[in-house]
């Protein structure tokens, strides 16, 4: 017993960091779905709401599993917008290199007989593969991500209905519901993002086009680091953002500072969850052939499973917020009710002791 009370007091007390920039915020309740009316005076059946684990992150998978076909039905919209995005890469890159480097290619030059010099360098054509041909597309992928940004938000607004089982069985209308709603705000988030990875896509390109003539300093290399390292918090918190956007009732203003918030007091989720999020730029950027399998995954499954895993995660910073928002209040009227008490025993007059009176014998008092 006693090691358990020494252990429990030697347990750190959880901080809530950046209280003042909190915002606390119910969830936004949605419109009711209009019932199609199947014959007259009757109505179609809604559907049925199904039990789901209370885990943030569990429930997230099992409401993609539950939903698979509702979410897919929805996602279809977005995957229309992001097409120019898997066409750019793939059309854009052929044409630009066909049109950049060209030429035969004569690696031969200056070796053996019949063999003149004034070939290619194998080196200067990967360089300009790099710095020329990789630095055209990117610029063509950035501008189809921000094309299709504004499209996340009828995605994430189904994902959210999803997530909280606010059913839905017309998923044009769900969707355009939330692309009416969000659509600029996902917008100016996806344009930040896409600002972010394009820069540090150009700092790597330009490293390795430079390194291929063995031209690269390390000040190339900071450049290429340091993006990342600065853009990293920088797309949690538009990630966080758009988790928050659709879930919560909250201005603009305030979803930053509640993205802010909620990740300064997750400080393991909310990095994980980014890290995942961003894990398939990796297949984009292995090559066409893994690009097109990168992005058929995630027209399958993965733009909704990350959309439903920042709406869970939106959903477990401000139930933590709440918590400790209230644990706190709690506290600290303790704290205040505790010192006004201990301010009114000082203040208060010191009592005159009273005079002792004479014992008397009750039995002599009866004879009197």
């Amino acid at each position: 017993m006693a090691t358990q009370n020494k252990f429990n007091a030697k347990q750190r007390e959880h901080k809530f960091f950046l209280e003042s920039w909190y915002t606390d915020a119910d969830i936004v309740v949605e419109p009711a779905e209009k019932a199609k009316v199947v014959v007259a005076g009757m109505v179609e059946a809604k559907p049925e709401k199904k039990e789901y684990p209370d885990a943030y992150f569990k429930r997230a998978f099992a409401v993609f599993k539950g939903e698979f076909g509702t979410m897919f039905k929805t996602t279809f919209w977005f995957i229309i917008a992001s097409l120019l995005f898997i066409v750019g890469l793939v059309l854009g890159r052929t044409l630009i290199e066909k049109h950049l480097l060209g030429g035969t290619y004569n690696f031969m030059a200056g070796i053996g007989v019949g063999y003149p010099g004034g070939g290619d360098s194998i080196d200067q054509s990967v360089s300009l593969l790099y710095g020329t041909v990789f630095q055209y597309v990117l610029f063509i992928l950035a501008g189809a991500m921000i094309i299709a940004s504004p499209f996340l938000s009828g995605l994430f607004y189904a994902a959210k209905r999803a997530y909280y089982q606010d059913t839905y069985k017309q998923f044009i209308n769900t969707y355009s519901v939330g692309f009416k709603k969000h659509w600029w705000k996902y917008l100016i988030l996806g344009t930040i993002i896409t600002a972010v990875l394009l820069g540090e896509s150009s700092a790597v390109v330009q490293l390795l086009s430079l390194k291929q003539l063995g031209l690269e300093t390390a000040g190339h290399y900071a450049a290429a680091i340091l993006p990342a390292i600065v853009g990293f918090p920088i797309v949690m918190v538009c990630l966080a953002m758009m988790g928050l956007t659709v879930t919560h009732q909250l201005t603009f203003k305030q979803t930053f500072k509640n993205a802010v918030v909620v990740i300064a007091n997750n400080l393991f989720f909310v990095p994980v969850t980014a890290a995942v999020s961003l894990v398939p730029i990796v297949g984009f950027a292995m090559g066409t052939m893994p690009a097109i399998i990168t992005y058929l995954v995630m027209a399958a499954a993965g733009f909704s499973l990350i959309a439903l895993g920042w709406v869970a995660m939106a959903d477990r910073g401000m139930i933590k917020c709440k918590s400790l928002k209230k644990y706190y209040s709690k506290k600290h009227l303790a704290e205040v009710r505790k010192a006004a008490k201990a301010n009114t025993e000082y203040n208060a007059p010191a009592k005159k002791p009273q005079a002792k009176q004479a014992y008397q014998n009750p039995k002599k008092k009866k004879k009197k």
